[in-house]
């Protein structure tokens, strides 16, 4: 005896797509010797289409840190236990009342 499951489908949006009608008619045709839908071909080359992008966006991001790493400006000298850390144009103390 054969058992048959269901998997319960994902919760779906409908989108409506216009498509000149020469570009369905190829479409379909193609699909048909696929054997795939209309739905499942845009589903596939979206999700490629965003993998790709995300590969991309990772790629641009880590050349821009590796950029930017090159660039950074050195760091301090290292100062004296004595030494300020830091000069005030205002000739007041941080957090004196102005």
């Amino acid at each position: 005896m054969a058992t048959i499951s269901v998997v319960p489908r994902r919760p779906h949006v409908t989108v409506s797509l216009r498509l000149p009608p020469e570009l369905h008619a190829r479409v379909t045709g193609a699909l048909e010797r696929e054997r795939r839908s209309l739905t499942q071909q845009v589903i596939y080359l979206l999700e490629q289409w965003l993998a790709e992008d995300e590969r991309e966006r990772r790629r641009l991001a880590e050349e821009q840190g590796e950029h930017r790493a090159s660039e950074a400006p050195p760091d301090p000298p290292e100062r004296g236990p004595n030494e300020r850390r830091g000069t005030f144009t205002s000739g007041r103390s941080p957090g004196t009342p102005g």
